[in-house]
């Protein structure tokens, strides 16, 4: 049995995301300074750290569950930056500016992730983008505060727990689509409970996932065309469901996106097949630890749920409940 912690860091408006890359250089470098100091550095725990638009999150894997306590109490808790860490601040600076000297996004990837700019006001570029705030010593002030504010998911024998809730400002939803050599666009919703989750993330397996997607069957198959799928983010405690498509002789329209009319009229067997498809989808592409992952960006989720719950509420997933969430999705556009 795996166990896993998440720590989510959120970025603030008026930090830039290599503020936070830099950030979760120096969060690794003290945890794993950290596992020296109490001699646990030779006991198998991985450590995964990856910044992001909206902030960046640390995973730290380990096989012996006794192992989850002390890294709570001992490790985590005891990450504290001083004015002696200046000198670290400094170093990963210099190496994240040689990593962001190679830029590894293609057109495609730019295309799809071009929609947030208008939910989030975040660029996919702002990753790439090598420029520091004119901090020195406030770095350790800076870095402190950002660390009191993070969130702190678990998982361990198919339980979730959540151990601390950042707060964050929601954002309304939102749809947007844009033209270019892709059509792309993005659906926002703010999830306020577990049902809400697993059903959004129903709706875009249904719109581009699936073998017979939404996207499949409007839009490419007729125009002998073959790209277009669905990818799903969480940022600023809001699920993002971004759509990308070949451009092709054909519009897109917001009322075939959130297509509540596709889903009001499929066949009761057309629905199980689609149910039956995305739960196989769903365990094969969101285990424990991808589930642990999402809700330590999520404010609302409880503070416990089991793995194995929540697998079981696929199977009680119905029609007409998607399309009241569709519904209501439509009326709360923004266009």
């Amino acid at each position: 049995m795996l166990g896993v912690i998440n720590i989510f860091v959120p970025k603030p408006e008026e930090v830039f995301v290599t503020d936070m890359h830099l950030m979760e250089h120096c969060v690794v470098e003290k945890i794993e300074k950290r596992f020296k100091k109490i001699e646990i550095e030779n006991l198998g725990i991985v450590i995964n750290a990856e910044t992001f638009l909206d902030g960046f999150g640390v995973e730290l894997l380990f096989s012996n569950l006794e192992l989850e306590s002390v890294l709570l109490e001992q490790a985590l808790n005891n990450v504290c930056f001083t004015q002696h860490d200046i000198q670290m601040i400094q170093k990963n600076k210099s190496i994240i500016t040689s990593e962001l000297s190679n830029i590894d996004i293609n057109e495609e990837e730019i295309s799809l992730y071009t929609p947030l700019l208008k939910s989030t006001k975040l660029s996919i570029m702002d990753l790439y983008e090598a420029s520091f705030s004119e901090l020195e010593i406030g770095f350790v002030d800076l870095f402190n505060e950002l660390w009191d504010n993070k969130s702190l998911t678990c998982s361990s024998n198919g339980l979730i727990t959540k151990h601390h809730n950042n707060k964050l400002n929601t954002l309304n939803n939102d749809y947007n689509l844009c033209t270019g050599i892709f059509y792309t666009g993005c659906i926002n919703y703010n999830i306020l409970t577990v049902e809400e989750y697993i059903y959004l993330n129903f709706y875009s397996f249904i719109l581009g996932k699936s073998s017979e997607s939404i996207i499949d069957q409007l839009y490419l198959n007729e125009n002998d065309l073959y790209l277009g799928y669905t990818h799903d983010v969480i940022i600023n405690d809001s699920y993002h469901v971004l759509f990308l498509m070949e451009q092709g002789d054909y519009t897109v329209s917001q009322t075939n996106i959130i297509n509540v009319d596709f889903i009001n009229t499929m066949t009761e067997k057309q629905f199980r097949k689609q149910k039956n498809a995305f739960k196989t989808y769903f365990l094969l592409n969101n285990d424990a630890r991808k589930i642990n992952e999402d809700f330590s960006k999520l404010t609302n989720m409880p503070s416990e749920i089991k793995y194995k719950e929540l697998i079981k509420q696929i199977d009680f997933l119905e029609q007409n409940r998607l399309v009241v969430l569709l519904s209501r999705l439509l009326k709360e556009i923004k266009c």
